[in-house]
């Protein structure tokens, strides 16, 4: 939970009953109608307890410049102090009007060097020189900034500034011709505790010789001025920072904006609680609570780049017209980070449904529907390491992911409102989820990809959008769709699973590069059909993504025709005008013109920004590509599919042709594992689930190939199975179906009988009883290995008999609709609310693999 930093004053505000507000027409007035208002504690005598650190941070108060002393935050930085762990300086400087600018700068400047050479020679430190964090409010805030530009003018090192709710400007010291840039002052006049009237009071008395005109002795017109700051923060960071703070901006507008569009709500500020009474037509009334903490915070300077401070608003909002706003699970920046996880770990990886410029300028402007934030918030939590979510991810992903699909059910089918883009990206984040939860949603997620698909075609998004739609936009429409077909492709990796998308269909343009989407530029990409037939198109001209769904077709057919056991031609795997034959010609064309042969350092060089940091939006799509082009070849050639072909062909294959098919088969598994090992030694994020899927596979061709082979190659498929069984142990932190297909090749691996002939070179071997061929089965069909039932499927129980739901689950629940109110809170005082069906066992087990947390609802 956040650092409360002001109980005193909050517990003031309560006593009274309001907020306060100083009033005065002078500083003396001022400074008396403060001091009645409050009581200091005296300054204790203890300190805490901390060991000296390379990090120091000075803390500046607040007051305005005129009022205010050591006493008045103490209690604030001790809390501080003890919260951070490192050691706080509390400056107390000057007062205006005794003593004006520069007067309060140069005692915070001289108290930054004192602190630096006091830890530098204190004799119970053996660090280095510690660098400093300069901290403030308000007035103190201000004076963070402008010390860290004449400190750092003096060759000291400041690692960052935290500087909140700063007055970093004299509005009359402002040229005329640059008002209209000053905008707060004004936006905030009317402001809690301190309005525009005293602000001005202190400004006069701490500027007293700036003028109409922009000059002043010191004002400097304040810190963001100036070649002075040239340096301070990159540009690239503080265009982030930049847009996070509006992102913040105007979410608080658009809180207090429904707040004030709803008077008569009972409202306690402090607590952040709402009662109010709703019903539904036909329904007796149901009482609703809800409750909202929104933390405000700017993302400063730190070891990493990314240093925060908060201060808190907290309210609460009431949905309307079914709808549950999405603020009220977590605090603000809790909630933007997210948004920044989802957009690091999943934009791209693979799928690709938005363009990011454009999604946080809609969030910022409330324009996102909360199915939708609730979809990405349940796909991205698993990535989070904020500690809001400690020990509750599972059931905070759940959660989010329940009460995304509730309001689609409620408005596209109890409202029957129109269904558009937000409405097919909704359902298909919500469909990985469920594919990728385990047992207890894993039915759910099929019926989700039909209905995703199906409202995708009924928007006519398989063809091009017209010219009046704008590039990005149009662009975020193929991209939606083309994610869609992935997704379908991927999980047709099994038996019984035919694609709902027909490749004929696709009659769209393949992606654009990331570049041209980010600057929404237009550019011309060949169709599926050109480049399936090799026609029109060099495939090596294309977008990263654009090769992920070129291969991704070819996948399709692969799966199809090595794991579907109906309509696929008879011929042969070695007649050249077999399915296999073409196949494997086609992934050969491929490799050739997407210059698979080079090493994937080489692929990535244009990713990498000039400090050499991999952009992931950029790479995910070629290391994805490849994974796929191995994995197409690993399941061509994979020992046990491919004897499966041919005996269903009736035909016996010669040694020659097995040996030379498992040799390749074996190539390409150890092709993809080196490919997801050196994804994470050049900095990429390779945790998709799928890559759990692609590894098994892999791992399964490592076994088969230790027990049939001999000397130096059976011991490198063993340290290879070994690395293939660490790799999916590390994403299985954070996928619960890969946490499964590890328990699967765990069991594999332990079945020794049957092993020693699949990939050996005889032409016949031992008939596989039934109860082995399931076994087998099961570790190709990513269906089941995700399913999670793999241990209790037989001979005689087909993998989708205990396939659609668990037994808390029905078509009824799946497509009832109750309101959030209805969900219910397990309490007000919990970081994030989940529910569960009545009667169900919500306690978690844990192993050294995955947290399972077992909480059912609805779907």
């Amino acid at each position: 939970m956040p650092l409360n930093l002001a109980p005193e004053w909050l517990a003031l505000e309560e006593t009274l009953g309001f907020r306060p507000l100083v009033t005065g027409n002078t500083i003396e007035q001022i400074r008396e109608n403060i001091s009645n208002m409050t009581k200091n504690a005296p300054l204790p005598k203890d300190k805490p307890g901390l060991n000296i650190a390379h990090e120091l941070r000075v803390f500046r108060d607040g007051g305005g410049f005129c009022v205010g002393d050591l006493e008045a935050d103490h209690e604030l930085i001790q809390k501080l102090c003890l919260h951070a762990q490192v050691p706080f300086v509390s400056v107390e400087y000057r007062l205006a009007p005794e003593h004006p600018w520069p007067a309060s700068l140069e005692d915070c400047v001289a108290a930054g060097k004192w602190a630096i050479s006091h830890f530098s020679n204190s004799s119970a430190s053996h660090n280095p020189v510690p660098e400093l964090l300069l901290c403030g409010v308000s007035a103190g805030a201000q004076l963070a900034l402008s010390s860290a530009i004449a400190l750092r003018s003096q060759n000291v090192s400041i690692r960052g500034i935290i500087s909140l709710a700063p007055v970093v400007v004299a509005e009359k010291a402002v040229p005329p011709d640059m008002l209209h840039s000053y905008k707060s002052m004004e936006e905030n006049k009317d402001g809690a505790i301190i309005d525009k009237a005293v602000l001005d009071i202190f400004m006069d008395c701490h500027y007293p010789d700036a003028d109409t005109n922009g000059n002043g002795n010191g004002v400097t017109r304040g810190a963001m001025h100036g070649k002075d700051i040239e340096g301070m923060v990159p540009a690239s960071q503080l265009a982030e920072i930049t847009t996070r703070l509006d992102t913040i901006e105007q979410l608080l507008k658009s809180l207090s904006e429904k707040m004030e569009s709803e008077p008569d709500r009972l409202l306690d500020s402090h607590s952040g609680k709402a009662m109010s009474e709703s019903s539904r037509t036909g329904n007796s009334q149901v009482e609703s609570s809800s409750r909202i903490s929104t933390t405000g915070t700017y993302t400063g300077l730190a070891a990493n780049g990314n240093g925060s401070t908060s201060s808190t608003l907290t309210g609460a909002m009431e949905s309307t017209a079914g709808q549950t706003d999405f603020l009220r699970l977590a605090p603000l920046p809790v909630l933007l980070e997210t948004v920044d996880i989802y957009f690091t770990f999943c934009h791209n990886q693979p799928y690709s449904f938005f363009h990011e410029g454009n999604f946080r300028d809609r969030l910022s402007r409330g324009e996102i529907p909360d199915h939708l934030l609730f979809a990405v918030f349940s796909n991205a939590i698993r990535f989070s390491g904020n500690s809001f979510f400690e020990h509750t991810k599972e059931q905070a992903a759940t959660t989010h992911a329940n009460r995304s699909w509730n309001l689609i059910v409620e408005t596209c089918f109890a409202a029957n409102q129109k269904a558009d883009i937000r409405t097919v990206q909704t359902i298909t984040l919500l469909a990985i989820f469920d594919f990728t939860a385990g047992p207890s949603r894993h039915g759910a997620a099929w019926v989700k990809i039909g209905m995703a698909v199906r409202i995708a075609q009924d928007l006519r998004f398989m063809i091009e959008p017209g010219n009046h739609i704008p590039f990005d936009e149009a662009e975020e429409r193929r991209r939606t769709f083309w994610s869609l077909y992935l997704l379908d492709r991927l999980v047709s990796c099994g038996r019984g699973r035919p694609p709902a998308i027909l490749n004929a269909s696709c009659q769209l343009q393949l992606p654009v590069d990331e570049a041209t989407w980010r600057d929404r530029q237009w550019k011309e990409t060949s169709k599926l059909e050109q480049l399936s037939n090799g026609a029109h198109s060099n495939p090596a001209q294309h977008s990263p993504f654009a090769h992920v769904i070129l291969i991704a077709y070819i996948l399709g057919r692969a799966a199809q025709y090595m794991l579907q056991e109906f309509g696929v031609n008879r011929h042969p795997p070695w007649d050249s005008s077999s399915e296999f034959a073409a196949i494997g010609s086609d992934l050969s064309y491929l490799e050739t013109q997407m210059e698979m042969h080079k090493p994937l350092e080489a692929m990535l060089g244009p990713s990498r920004n000039s400090a050499g940091v991999v952009d992931q939006a950029n790479a995910g799509p070629i290391v994805f590509a490849r994974a796929l082009f191995h994995l197409c070849n690993c399941l061509l050639n994979h020992p046990f599919l491919l004897r499966r072909k041919i005996a269903s062909c009736n035909r016996v294959a010669s040694g020659r042709f097995l040996s030379r098919a498992f040799e390749s088969g074996l190539d390409s598994a150890k092709g993809l594992i080196g490919l997801l090992q050196d994804a994470r030694k050049a900095g990429c994020i390779s945790h998709t689930s799928f890559y759990g899927y692609c590894a098994i596979i892999s791992g399964t061709i490592f076994i088969m190939n230790a027990h049939a082979a001999t000397g130096d190659v059976q011991v490198r498929c063993f340290e290879l199975l070994q690395e293939t069984t660490s790799f999916i142990e590390d994403i299985s932190r954070y996928w619960q179906n890969v946490a499964t297909m590890a328990l699967a090749l765990d069991v594999f691996a332990a079945q020794t009988y049957l092993l020693s002939e699949l990939a050996s070179d005889k032409p016949e071997i031992q008939i596989l009883s039934p109860a082995d061929t399931e076994m087998l089965w099961s570790l190709v069909d990513y269906s089941t290995l995700s399913n999670g039932n793999i241990a209790q499927q037989t001979a005689n129980e087909s993998p989708d008999d205990s396939f659609w739901f668990n037994n808390n689950s029905s078509w009824y629940d799946l497509f009832s609709s109750p309101s959030v109110a209805q969900l219910g809170f397990v309490s007000q005082s919990d970081p994030v609310a989940f529910t569960t069906v009545p009667g169900t066992d919500t306690s978690t087990t844990e192993d050294n693999r995955f947290n399972a947390t077992q909480t059912t609802d609805q779907c």
